[in-house]
């Protein structure tokens, strides 16, 4: 909670958010769409307690909202708040909290495999709203780990691509159809003991009408899957100028890398530990030099000075 309010503080000035999206602290699964949904908004991801809400959430979005700003984004479809996930997540206390203060609405399903597509519907309808047609990119992640997939947000948020979740050994029938309704592309997250091959099958059996076959970004670990993901999305975009550090290794990596994929403003986020810069990280940032700006998500007893300084380094 503290990382994404920090993350908030430093981007956002007083009044200059159009939304905000709020998810619950305690798990990656709602939140992984959830970056993509406060990217495609403009939008911070503030992440709350699922019993009540934090005074200090409630402090942040009262700064962060302008005044009156409710009738305008209803007019658009939009909304001040977007709560991401059923009672279970966000409970009906917060929600009772927001009624009469905020114009909100809540983006869930069942499960976090229906919510991951309620939250994709949701960013595919706001960006129809602002003129943005054609058949949507899609990314498919395990929906009980982020680590292979935490550094995708970044990726589906530059390119506008909704983040879905199944289990790791079969495709949710509800993303199968979801996938039968049309799709430009699909993107498997993480090797095969994240998405299994049956996964990947039956993706590409749910795309046979389309002709088109799933693509998989994987390494051989969570940060060399981070430099896969990263030099897609440096190929796709014809090179960048920065790069995001986040730690990879500790237990809450999620939070750090939905939260800067949130505000990202066109650059990779790319996997360190606490003390190492990794091999993997430094020949991804080595390649793509020089790069203007090298920044980390978090204080020094998660990305330590030395590492920093490395990584601007190689950086050139």
């Amino acid at each position: 909670m503290e990382a994404a309010l920090a993350v908030s503080q430093e981007v956002f000035a007083d009044d200059s958010a159009p939304a905000v999206v709020l998810g619950r602290s305690d798990d990656f699964a709602d939140n992984l769409g959830g970056a993509v949904l406060a990217r495609t908004l403009g939008a911070p991801l503030l992440l709350n307690p699922s019993d009540s809400l934090d005074e200090r959430v409630r402090a942040e979005m009262d700064r962060v909202l302008p005044p009156g700003n409710c009738a305008e984004l209803v007019d658009r479809g939009e909304f001040e708040v977007y709560m991401l996930g059923g009672t279970n997540a966000l409970s009906q206390e917060i929600e009772d909290e927001l009624f009469g203060e905020y114009c909100y609405k809540r983006v869930s399903g069942p499960t976090r495999v229906e919510t991951s597509l309620q939250v994709a519907e949701e960013v595919l309808h706001i960006r129809e709203n602002r003129g943005e047609t054609g058949e949507p990119e899609l990314l498919i992640a395990r929906s009980d780990n982020a680590v292979d997939s935490a550094t995708g947000g970044a990726y589906g948020g530059m390119f506008g691509a909704p983040v879905l979740v199944t289990p790791s050994h079969t495709l949710h029938p509800d993303i199968g159809r979801f996938i039968n309704l049309g799709v430009s592309s699909v993107t498997l997250l993480g090797g095969e003991a994240a998405l299994s091959a049956e996964v990947e099958a039956m993706v590409n059996e749910a795309l046979s009408d389309q002709e088109i076959v799933a693509t998989r970004l994987a390494g051989a670990s969570r940060d060399d899957t981070a430099r896969v993901i990263a030099e897609d999305f440096a190929a796709r975009s014809s090179g960048i100028d920065a790069v995001t550090l986040v730690n990879g290794y500790v237990d809450d990596a999620w939070v750090l890398a939905f939260t800067s994929a949130a505000v990202n403003t066109g650059e990779p986020v790319l996997y360190v530990a606490a003390d190492d810069l990794l091999e993997t990280t430094r020949s991804f940032i080595g390649a793509q030099a020089p790069l203007s700006t090298v920044s980390a998500f978090g204080d020094s007893s998660l990305v330590s000075d030395v590492v920093l300084q490395e990584a601007a380094s190689a950086a050139g």
